[in-house]
């Protein structure tokens, strides 16, 4: 997922969150990035 926006790092925690009750977070990696997103962020 990229953030191109500050605003937009909160849907990535809603989407991470859904991925983990779909039972899909173990089957694959999810990548996040971004101008705005940080190491720590990540």
């Amino acid at each position: 997922m990229s953030a191109l926006l500050p605003t937009t790092m909160p849907s990535m925690e809603l989407t991470i969150n859904a991925a983990k009750e779909a039972e899909l977070r173990d089957k694959g990696k999810i990548l996040v990035g971004g101008a705005p997103a940080s190491d720590a962020f990540a």
